[in-house]
């Protein structure tokens, strides 16, 4: 169960977090003085804080199956 537990944050989880921080980044680069820039930036800490959280759990999984 810890190694399927593994298997999906390291992938399932972190793939697509990764894919919208590049594309909230990229957005942020575009946009810098528009209306959207601190929904933006609200989102890119919320992005940043569901990958760490996620690389987290990642960690302890592993800890847990060595």
């Amino acid at each position: 169960m810890r190694a399927e537990a593994v298997e999906f944050v390291a992938h399932d989880l972190l793939t697509p977090l990764a894919a919208a921080q590049t594309w909230m980044q990229t957005l942020l680069r575009e946009r810098m003085q528009s209306p959207w820039t601190p929904l933006l930036r609200d989102t890119q800490k919320l992005l940043d804080r569901a990958t760490t959280l996620s690389e987290q759990y990642l960690g302890l999984l592993r800890a847990e199956l060595i």
